[in-house]
């Protein structure tokens, strides 16, 4: 395939990137309405990986705090190391959820609207990783507005 001038300035133009970009942001706000809507999912999803990540924080610190050393961690730097291993963990149930969204799209009888609607299979799974960073990022804004 050899690419022209007309086919990259065609990829480039604003149009292009306002039309998929609605189209993830259509299937991202669909998909916060209906997490929305099952409270305790969307809590249970939210807390879990800071109970995992807060768990390893006490486990790890009661280790360090005796002088040990794991191999490059030692007490200066684990945080960062869990840090790490918390956004793995988070990606990593964002992931593992979509073929739960699939399940809700069918028990709610839109899976075949979807099917036939007009964006492409990579715009819904951008839309439900959207959403799922949406939802993440406001639970952490209404955490410190909280407190």
């Amino acid at each position: 395939m050899e690419w022209n001038y007309n086919d990259i300035k065609k990829i480039f133009r604003v149009d292009f990137f306002k039309y998929h970009i609605s189209r993830v942001f259509t299937i991202a706000e669909k998909n916060v309405k209906v997490q929305i809507r099952f409270k305790f999912n969307l809590i249970y999803s939210i807390i879990n990986p800071f109970f995992l990540i807060f768990l390893s924080l006490i486990i790890l610190s009661k280790f360090f705090d005796m002088g040990a050393q794991f191999g490059r961690w030692d007490e200066n730097n684990y945080y960062i190391f869990l840090f790490i291993a918390y956004n793995i963990e988070l990606l990593l149930r964002i992931i593992q959820n979509f073929p739960l969204e699939f399940r809700q799209e069918k028990f709610w009888k839109t899976l075949p609207a979807l099917m036939i609607a007009p964006f492409n299979k990579i715009h819904f799974l951008l839309g439900i990783f959207l959403s799922h960073l949406i939802i993440i990022s406001s639970y952490s804004i209404i955490k410190h507005i909280a407190f």
